[in-house]
C-alpha cells in the first residue's frame, strides 16, 4: 500500500536500412533490370489474398500506357498469372521473388499497395526511403505514417486511377520521414 509504480513507454519504429534503400538513378536501375523507360508502377508483396492484387490488375488493365511490375511470390501466383493471360493484361510483369528489392523500388515511378489489411508495411517504408512516391490504402498503421490524403486509394477504380496519375513525382519528404523516424 502506498507504493507508486511509474510506467514509461517508448514507440519502437520499424528500422529501415537507409544505405541499402536510398535513391538511385531510375535510368541506371531500369537498364540493370532490363526494364524500358515507360512510366512504371510497381508493388512488392507476398502474393496472398489480403494483398488484393486482383485490384492491382484491375488498375493495370485500365492504364495500358504504363508498365506494372509485381515483385513477390505466394499462393495467389497461379491465379494472378492465369488472369493476366486470359484477360490479355499485357502491361503487367510478374518477376517473382527477388532479394534486390531496392533496385525494383528505385525503378518504379510509383509504388502501390492495394491491401485490404496491413500493419506497418515494410515495403512501403522501403519505397519511401528510396524517394519513390507511394499510393496506399488507408488501413492498419499506414495513416500514422502517410498524412497526405492525396496518397490514399479510395478503392474505387475511377477515382484511384485519377489519384495515381497525379502522384508520379519524386518525393524527398518521404525519404526525410524515413531518415527522421526509421533509420
Amino acid at each position: 500500500v502506498g507504493k507508486h509504480i511509474n510506467f514509461s513507454s517508448k514507440i519502437l519504429r520499424v528500422p529501415i536500412d537507409i544505405k541499402r534503400f536510398s535513391p538511385k538513378s531510375r535510368i541506371t536501375v531500369r537498364r540493370k533490370l532490363y526494364l524500358d523507360d515507360k512510366k512504371t508502377i510497381g508493388t512488392i508483396c507476398r502474393l496472398s489474398p489480403e494483398k488484393n492484387l486482383g485490384y492491382f490488375l484491375d488498375i493495370a488493365k485500365m492504364m495500358p500506357e504504363y508498365n506494372f511490375v509485381i515483385v513477390g511470390d505466394g499462393p495467389e501466383k497461379k491465379s494472378l498469372l492465369y488472369r493476366i493471360r486470359t484477360e490479355g493484361i499485357g502491361n503487367v510483369n510478374m518477376v517473382g521473388y527477388h532479394e534486390n528489392t531496392e533496385d525494383y523500388l528505385n525503378s518504379f515511378d510509383l509504388f502501390i499497395l492495394t491491401s485490404h489489411i496491413e500493419g506497418t508495411p515494410i515495403s512501403m517504408l522501403e519505397a519511401m526511403s528510396c524517394g519513390t512516391n507511394v499510393v496506399v490504402p488507408k488501413v492498419g498503421g499506414i495513416s500514422d505514417i502517410i498524412k497526405d490524403d492525396r496518397n490514399f486509394l479510395k478503392m474505387n477504380l475511377k477515382e484511384d486511377i485519377s489519384i495515381i496519375k497525379k502522384c508520379f513525382e519524386f518525393s524527398p519528404h518521404f525519404r526525410k520521414y524515413i531518415l527522421d523516424n526509421h533509420s
